[in-house]
């Protein structure tokens, strides 16, 4: 078997596996030991894997090991439905903020007022919403290539200018401790937005659920979460303190 198509098992094992030794890799494809540690550099310089002693692992900041239009496809239903729900709340006139997120992006899909205001700092979020001949205002900073996303200092200066009718956000885990994020810059961005509109929701489908990465925020400014699956009940409990409502949609 070509390095090629070994990296791609590879990946498909560390989905169901989570993380592989060396002598994991060395047994299920019949290879040396040199041979499994050349296919661990490949991993770990491509981003799609971490070194670990003795073997490799997913990456902290990656629940699954996927590009950004395998995120679109996966979840579909649950986003579409959500994506639904959140596009309902949006009138004529709003001016609105879409995040960085699969299912925001496609709220576009589902957006019945033509005359509305958005403003983002995805790229991806620009050209969908393009299609449905809205007005966009696309924030400037610093261009991240992989996630087809602006960001930094000048971004988040950007949205104190603006005020949001309704703000929509994603994020990469949630837990009854607070909402997680994989960049500190993400904690900055999504308290700027929430300070600056009148209705924040959450959109996360329920793979979020009891997900954690390295930098959290907690629930203030958050008026709403729309998800598609019954909420754990620890999580449920603290929304109900902190007086979040709780969109289930799919029930």
């Amino acid at each position: 078997m070509e390095q090629k198509a070994r990296i791609a098992k590879i990946l498909d094992l560390l989905q169901e596996r989570q993380s592989l030794t060396l002598p994991d890799l060395t047994s299920y494809f019949g290879i040396s030991k040199d041979t499994a540690r050349r296919d661990i550099l490949k991993l770990v310089e491509q981003d799609l894997a971490e070194r670990t002693r003795g073997g490799v692992t997913l990456p902290k900041l990656k629940q699954q090991i996927e590009n950004y239009t395998d995120r679109l496809i996966q979840h579909s239903h649950a986003k579409q439905r959500i994506a639904k729900r959140a596009a309902s709340l949006i009138h004529d006139k709003h001016t609105v903020w879409l995040d960085v997120s699969t299912t925001v992006q496609l709220i576009s899909e589902h957006l019945a007022t033509p005359d509305t205001f958005l403003v983002t700092n995805s790229v991806d979020n620009a050209l969908s919403f393009s299609k449905q001949k809205q007005r966009i205002y696309l924030l400037g900073g610093f261009f991240h290539a992989d996630f087809h996303l602006l960001n930094g200092a000048s971004t988040i200066a950007q949205i104190q200018h603006f005020h949001f009718d309704v703000a929509f956000i994603g994020a990469s885990g949630i837990t009854n401790q607070g909402i997680f994020y994989p960049e500190f810059d993400d904690i900055q961005l999504h308290q700027a937005i929430s300070d600056n509109a009148s209705k924040t929701y959450l959109l996360i489908d329920s793979s979020k659920f009891h997900v954690t990465t390295n930098f959290k925020m907690d629930f203030t400014g958050i008026d709403a979460i729309i998800t598609n699956s019954p909420i754990p009940k620890t999580l449920l409990d603290t929304l109900k303190e902190q007086n979040i409502a709780c969109i289930i949609e799919g029930e």
